[in-house]
């Protein structure tokens, strides 16, 4: 599949599907605050399986002064449908970069073009 536009938040990405149905979701225009974070194109946020109807790999959450920390997303999906929502339970962490909790996490990507 070629690559397609997606917004996210204040952020716009490529979501690239591959061969093994792959997916990728990379950071085309990341937000200001992400850049502060590190943050720039072409940046995966999520590396991910579908199988046509399901998605489920691991998200990145970045913070300049903790790095980078995965965690766990899936979600029911249809790329033809133009938008794809992700879940899960996202590491929140204090000031000395130790995961304190875990909240529910949802994104939303909706196809630009």
């Amino acid at each position: 599949m070629a690559q397609q536009i997606w917004k996210g938040g204040d952020s716009t990405f490529q979501i690239n599907q591959g061969y093994g149905q792959n997916i990728e979701i990379a950071f085309e225009e990341p937000r200001v605050g992400l850049i502060n974070e590190g943050v720039a194109r072409e940046t995966i946020l999520v590396a991910a399986q579908g199988d046509g109807k399901k998605i489920s790999g691991t998200s990145r959450l970045f913070r300049r002064d903790c790095g980078v920390i995965e965690y766990d997303v899936s979600s029911l999906y249809d790329i033809a449908q133009g938008v794809i929502y992700l879940g899960g339970k996202m590491p929140v962490r204090n000031k000395q970069c130790q995961i304190e909790k875990y909240q529910d996490a949802i994104m939303m990507f909706s196809a630009v073009q």
